[in-house]
């Protein structure tokens, strides 16, 4: 389709490259925790790739690290392919759909340019576009996965689509656990189609078969993954709280995420009037879109339709399930950001109507407004992320390198009330430090911190300890508390964004004179 209008060709091709442009900057930057342990399990040996049932995911991303990890271990390299290249895919497929509903350049060209500046500086995608985990190839697979049911609805259903839409929705399954919702408002939605089209039973039907095949040999590691989650929570109370949010809170906060991107969300008078403005001129169109809807094309309809389904059931079905298990966060649903947007630049671009501020005929466009409006919000946030290392990802690596500069390795221990190092610091220290693993010490019955860490002033001058997670692991400070009683004294305290405050003991003979230490129970 792309081959008849060159300049759309290129249009295309330079947002693509702008999209690309703008995840570069910080791509090369230290693995959070979570990254840290994506690579750590994915560095592992083939045999053991599917052995993952502490990472409550499906397997594609660790497979596809796998791969990409023979090569490099470097940051960038890694998050090119499993996180920047589905980014690009996903803007690509969103192109697609807009010229499959406005063929003709004239019509597709500024929805294709708007959609694409909105989807290329949001900077909460832009965040999770470079982040080693499965986020970005979750918008991926929603994102083809849906370009190939319109083209069934309005190109041709061909066995050639039929396969590529089950292919892309097996991608969903292997690649997060809320694609689930993402297929079922597929079905839901098809099923409709097939009562008023008989003619796509028989290719809906096998299509349906062929993914519940695909993905029956994973529900056994599935099921085993559930398990040891729920054992998580046992053994971490309050995990569900670090992992989701209150169901009053999911629904408001990702709209804001969606709006303002990575920033702090405080409640103040800038947000919620940008917030409020944003929203009006949105329900203007909207409310002008259902006056007016004769007047609207029926592709712009059926854009509409497809696009609100796409964009409210999956969301709703996470939520209802949030009842019983926290799933609801802005990163795990970003699969409907480029439905948002597609919706946003729809109704600005298509639906007719001006707001007036004097007698005359002159007037202001709410759609452009909007659109504008936007893309400024995108713009200060990116470039809050890009400047601001607060909103940034946890330093282990510049912490790592600190300590190493500052404390002797063979007389400095790390200390972690964990059953392990951090993935984020264990990635980087690569057995440098040595680290006494305590285990979870919110547990009852734990062994006593104290005893533990008797013998290390036999073997150590410095010890570093973690504020990092401690509410969850260590609730009652028992290690701090260990160590002051053992005669260890607090020297110094080094600070991370993301990762909070790292402390640094001393025994007695290295204090050089420090004094008047107290600590609070």
């Amino acid at each position: 389709m792309w081959q008849k209008f060159s300049g759309l060709n290129l249009v295309v091709g330079l947002l693509l490259a702008l999209t690309f442009l703008l995840r570069w900057p910080l791509l090369n930057g230290s693995f959070w925790l979570d990254e840290a342990a994506q690579i750590a399990e994915s560095s592992r040996p083939f045999s053991q790739q599917l052995l993952i049932s502490g990472d409550f995911q499906p397997p594609l991303l660790h497979l596809l690290t796998f791969v990409t990890q023979q090569f490099s271990h470097a940051e960038w390299w890694l998050r090119l392919w499993g996180a920047v290249i589905p980014s690009l895919i996903a803007s690509w497929a969103m192109f697609q759909l807009i010229s499959i509903w406005w063929p003709r350049t004239s019509d597709s060209k500024s929805k294709i340019i708007w959609l694409g500046l909105l989807l290329a500086s949001n900077s909460l995608w832009v965040f999770y576009s470079q982040e080693l985990r499965p986020y970005s190839l979750a918008v991926m697979w929603t994102c083809l996965s849906w370009l190939w049911l319109i083209k069934i609805l309005v190109v041709k259903p061909t066995p050639k689509t039929w396969l590529l839409w089950s292919l892309s929705a097996l991608g969903g399954l292997y690649s997060t656990y809320l694609f689930p919702f993402v297929l079922i408002s597929q079905g839901l939605f098809m099923s409709l189609q097939v009562l008023a089209q008989p003619r796509l039973r028989q290719g809906f039907f096998l299509a349906c078969l062929g993914i519940i095949l695909g993905f029956a040999p994973w529900v056994p590691s599935f099921l085993n993954q559930l398990a040891v989650g729920q054992q998580l929570r046992l053994d971490l109370p309050g995990w569900d709280q670090v992992v989701s949010t209150t169901q009053l809170k999911a629904l408001p906060l990702a709209v804001g995420k969606f709006l303002f991107g990575v920033v702090n969300l405080d409640l103040n008078s800038s947000y919620l009037v940008t917030a409020g403005i944003i929203s009006f001129l949105g329900g203007l169109l909207i409310f002008q879109s259902w006056k007016n809807q004769a007047n609207l094309s029926p592709q712009t309809r059926q854009a509409l339709v497809i696009l609100l389904w796409w964009a409210i059931v999956p969301v709703f079905l996470a939520w209802i399930v949030s009842f019983k298990i926290p799933v609801i966060q802005p990163k795990r649903i970003l699969f409907i950001l480029p439905a948002v947007y597609s919706l946003l630049v729809i109704l600005a671009l298509e639906v007719k109507t001006r707001l007036k501020f004097t007698s005359g005929s002159f007037g202001l466009n709410p759609g452009l407004l909007m659109l504008s409006g936007l893309l400024i919000i995108n713009l200060w946030g990116l470039s809050q992320y890009y400047l601001n290392p607060d909103y940034q990802r946890e330093d282990w690596r510049g912490l790592q390198a600190e300590i190493l500069t500052k404390y002797p390795v063979s007389r400095t221990a790390t200390i972690f009330s964990f059953p392990a190092p951090f993935a984020g610091w264990d990635w980087y220290n690569q057995h440098q430090f040595y680290s006494y693993n305590l285990g979870y010490l919110s547990n009852p019955g734990h062994p006593a911190a104290v005893d533990a860490l008797k013998g290390a002033a036999d073997k150590y001058d410095y010890l570093v300890i973690f504020d990092y997670l401690e509410s969850l692991t260590d609730p009652n400070k028992e290690v701090k508390f260990a160590l002051h009683n053992l005669g260890w004294r607090e020297i110094t305290q080094l600070q991370k964004p993301g990762i909070g405050q790292v402390r640094v003991y001393a025994k007695p003979q290295n204090l050089l004179g420090l004094t008047n230490f107290k600590i609070d129970r």
